[in-house]
């Protein structure tokens, strides 16, 4: 007779209840495990994120630091570029603590925001297990998860080197100048003749001379602003660049810019490397770069609508039309 069949009557008749039991421990430990790992992860790519930050300046500095990490680690590129984007992309908490490591790095690979999310309330409400939301992702890949038929971006352009005159309670007034609005934090003051009683707020535009610039009034309304040319630093990803902005008046203004209204997808995949190639054939160094910028995104990044070429190809709406980005 083998030791189970041993195993007395009484103790044989709770033995079910008692394996149950254990397995449902065994279950949700393993889930709290998961949910702990996907926080682990949401801190590390916080982390690294701030790091970054201080060091947006230095180029090519993510994909170095990413290397040295994944080594001195013993963690794969891949999951720290997924890390990051965890934290860029759940920043609420109650997000983050519903759903475990693998759910979380299933939804990571839907770029599409506005379908994300309607997978993530999709699982959230139904309680989906880590097998059925891949099973609803995969749905959506199959319905043309990159199409973008219909997709188009409004614009409204102003004219360059248009400005509007400010205030700064740094700068003492002077006879016969006044002081304008470059954008990105930038202020000069420039010979106005004529503007003196001009009104703060009004639009200028400059007019080079012989010697420097002079400030004609302009009709015209804010939509007008931060129309600027600039030119090539380097490319970032297919929605990121760093450019040299001329805001006039012999002052060039190294920016970081993120491409308004579109999302590309991250660096670490194989779309996002052809979405960074995409751009960086369009933006050389000899390109004729015009832009038109908005106020800062949540990662203090101006947004912008990036313009290039002899015909002013409107680079964003070109990268939707080719499927390397969708709208944000």
């Amino acid at each position: 007779m083998s030791k189970i069949n041993a195993i007395p009557k009484v103790i044989q008749s709770a033995y079910p209840v008692l394996l149950k039991s254990i397995q449902s421990e065994i279950k949700t430990g393993q889930e709290v495990i998961q949910r702990q790992r996907a926080q682990t992860y949401w801190k590390i790519g916080e982390k690294i994120s701030r790091y970054l930050l201080k060091n947006e300046s230095k180029a090519d500095y993510g994909s170095k630091l990413f290397v040295r990490l994944a080594h001195d680690l013993g963690v794969s590129k891949s999951t720290l570029h997924q890390s990051v984007k965890f934290y860029r992309e759940f920043p609420i908490v109650s997000a983050r603590r519903q759903f475990n490591w693998t759910q979380i790095r299933q939804l990571l690979n839907v770029v599409d925001k506005k379908k994300r999310m309607s997978l993530l309330q999709k699982s959230a409400k139904e309680n989906l297990t880590t097998r059925q939301l891949q099973r609803e992702i995969k749905a959506v890949k199959q319905g043309g998860f990159w199409a973008n038929p219909k997709a188009e971006l409004k614009v409204q352009r102003g004219k360059l080197y248009t400005y509007q005159l400010a205030q700064a309670p740094f700068v003492s007034n002077k006879k016969g100048y006044r002081v304008v609005d470059c954008g990105f934090g930038l202020w000069r003051q420039i010979p106005a003749e004529g503007l003196d009683r001009a009104k703060v707020g009004s639009l200028v535009v400059s007019d080079q001379t012989e010697s420097w610039f002079n400030l004609i009034p302009l009709q015209g309304s804010v939509s007008d602003l931060y129309n600027y040319r600039a030119s090539l630093n380097y490319v970032i990803d297919g929605d990121t660049v760093v450019l040299n902005v001329d805001v006039g008046f012999r002052t060039w203004s190294k920016q970081k810019l993120r491409l308004r209204g579109i999302n590309s997808p991250e660096i670490s995949t194989a779309q996002g490397v052809k979405a960074k190639y995409f751009v960086q054939q369009r933006l050389t160094a000899d390109t004729p770069i015009f832009i038109k910028t908005y106020k800062k995104d949540k990662y203090d990044r101006y947004l912008a609508d990036i313009f290039f070429g002899s015909k002013k190809e409107f680079l964003n709406q070109t990268l939707l039309d080719q499927n390397l980005a969708t709208i944000y």
